[in-house]
Parts: structure tokens; sequence; C-alpha cells
């Protein structure tokens, strides 16, 4: 058994990607990763690595060119190989390589669908539908995303849980004179966090943290420095290991994302895992699928940015925090995962069991 897992962005960026190759290396399944190295180069050679090299490029028809070349850099490697079986990696690779997939893997990929992206244009879903339909196993890191899916019984929830975060002690944050709030991981949301930060401006029993590498459209610093608010700390890009560490400190896990499209209101977020695993409550938007699972199982608070008296909210969070309830409502949602990891790892056994049939001709591929 041989399979390849195709990734359309750098590896540190993939860290769901980390489930299978643990799984596969846990089965002894040998397996080929490709990703596409956008920005640097990585280090070290992997033995089972494949890497494209393009610079990310500006404009629909540059981004289209730099596709159709990392689908032919794709596809050369999978005839070169003949894998048995594919796990994909999010819509857009799919979406360029779903002839190939149905051709010559029919019933025989993953499809590891990520986020909602252009499915509210009906060819776009219908392409979806299709691939969702001809995958050996589709798997969804959200409930929320069946909103705009189709149904269909080869679904199967995937929890994005993080690797290498160990379940911690509970604090009772009403003890604390200070509480941090950290954002971690790539600093974005501009208008939402800028609201946030207006409400609690310079209010120093709260101290906002902003740890990772900001995207060009959210410099949060600048906007800080301009308004002479002084109770916000920045920290740039950090490895997916320090994570842990930095938590540490944290007292609320800050996921506020906003209510404007279904991207941001149906996903479930890595903090969601990382705030119940470590025992630290989670603030989140109000209208929002997270928000709806954080209210169900107890977890943090929701809140409207703009709407409400953050400040006031906060403050009757925290004076008030019920640790039974919080504590019990962790191991309650950690519990329905782990259900939900059982029925999928059965379905990854599942997938490895089936070698592909390599008797007869074989087909060329449709480039």
């Amino acid at each position: 058994m041989k399979v390849c897992i195709i990734g359309h962005t750098e590896r540190n960026y993939l860290p769901y990607m980390d489930k299978y190759t643990k799984f596969f290396d846990e089965n002894s399944v040998d397996y080929d990763v490709i990703c596409w190295q956008r920005e640097e180069r990585p280090e070290n050679n992997v033995a089972n690595e494949y890497n494209f090299f393009e610079e990310a490029k500006e404009g629909g028809l540059n981004k289209i060119r730099s596709y159709l070349n990392f689908k032919k850099y794709v596809l050369e490697i999978l005839e070169k190989n003949n894998y048995d079986k594919i796990v994909i990696l999010t819509t857009v690779p799919a979406i360029f390589l779903r002839k190939y997939l149905y051709s010559h893997y029919k019933n025989r990929y993953l499809f590891d669908f990520r986020d909602y992206s252009f499915e509210k244009f009906l060819p776009y879903k219908m392409m979806v539908d299709k691939i969702i339909d001809n995958s050996q196993i589709t798997t969804i890191s959200s409930h929320g995303f069946m909103d705009f899916l189709s149904k269909n019984k080869k679904i199967i929830m995937n929890h994005n849980i993080p690797m290498g975060i160990e379940k911690a002690e509970l604090q009772d944050i009403k003890q604390k004179s200070v509480i941090n709030i950290g954002f971690i991981g790539g600093v974005r949301y501009y208008e939402e966090n800028c609201a946030l930060i207006n409400k609690l401006k310079n209010e120093f029993r709260y101290q906002l943290w902003y740890i990772g590498k900001p995207v060009s459209d959210c410099d949060l610093e600048s906007f800080c420095k301009e308004n002479e608010i002084t109770n916000v700390s920045f920290i740039g890009k950090y490895n997916n290991w320090e994570k842990p560490e930095l938590y540490k400190d944290m007292e609320i896990i800050n996921s506020i994302y906003g209510d404007s499209s279904l991207e941001v209101t149906t996903a479930l977020p890595n903090r969601l895992y990382e705030a119940c695993l470590l025992k630290k409550p989670i603030i989140s938007s109000k209208n929002t699928f997270l928000g709806e699972v954080i209210q169900r199982y107890n977890l943090g608070l929701a809140i409207d940015v703009d709407e409400d008296d953050v400040l006031k909210v906060v403050n009757d969070y925290v004076d008030g925090f019920d640790v039974e309830l919080f504590n019990n409502g962790c191991e309650e949602f950690l519990a329905d995962v782990k259900n939900d990891e059982d029925a999928l790892y059965g379905q990854l056994r599942q997938f490895i069991k089936e070698k592909k049939n390599t008797k007869g001709k074989k087909k060329n591929i449709k480039k």
C-alpha cells in the first residue's frame, strides 16, 4: 500500500496533515507528500516529500497559471509512482485535479474539506458535490459546513485536534488580578479585533496579546500606536512547538472572527480544541457555529464586539467564573470529539485496507 498526500501550500501551514502521516506511520503505510513552497525552500530535504517551488503571484490569471503549473507537477509525480490511494487536502487542488481523480481514483481517494470558499456559486458547488460523491471518504472539520454542503453518506467529521498539546490543569481565572487574552496564530480579522481592542482600551485588568505573523491588511500594532492604546502587546512569528508554552501565560483565548461570511461563521478553529485541552475559556463572535458550540458546552463567551458592552460582559464572566461548569463542559466536548475521532479512524483503517487494482491497461492521464 502506498498513498500520496497532496497539499497546495507549505508544510508548516498544513498542521492537519500530521494526523494522516501519524496514522500511516503507525500502520506501516508507505506514503509520499506533495507540497507547494510559495515563500521559502525547506531547510532539510525529506526523502518522501516533493516540493513545487513557485512564488505567490497577484492577479487572477497569474494565480490560475500557477495552479496549472502545480497541477502539471502533481500529475507527473502521480503518473510516475502509481499510488494505491490519494489524500487531497482542501478544495482548490481537488478542483484542479478532479478529472484525474474521477478517471483514476474513483472511490479511492480521501477528500479533506477545510473551509467555505465559493460554494455560493452553483457551478462551483456542483463540482464540490461531485468530488465528494466520487471520493471513498470526505472529511470535514466542522459540522457547520453542512449549512452549505449537500448531504452525503461519505462525509465524516475530522476534528482539528492539535498535536503536541497535553491536557492541563484548570485555573480559577477570577482569582487573577490581571487577565491575559491571547490571539495565537496568523493575525487577521482586523475590523473585529480593532473593535475588541477599542472596547478594552487601556483597561489594565485585561492585557491583550497578538502572537503570530500578521496578514498584510491587519496592522493592529499601528492601530494601537495611533490610538495610544498601551494594554496590547505583539510578538511575531513563532514555531508550532512553542504554542503550549505561549498559552501558559494566557487566561482567555481570543477567537474573535466576526460573522461577515460563511467562511468564518461555519468553521471550528484549532483554538477551540487548544482551549479545551489547556482548560482555558475562549472568547468568540456571536452568530457563528463556534459561538454556538461555546455556549452549548459552556466553554467561554460569545460576544458582538460592535453592539455589546464588551468590558461589562467580560468582567461579569471573569467575576462569576464557574470552575465546575467550565471543567464539565470541556470534558463533555472532548468526549464527543473522541466519539467522532473513533468513527474517523475506523474509516481510515478501511481506507488503507484495499489496494488499487493494477490489472489491465494503464490509462493515460488527461492533462
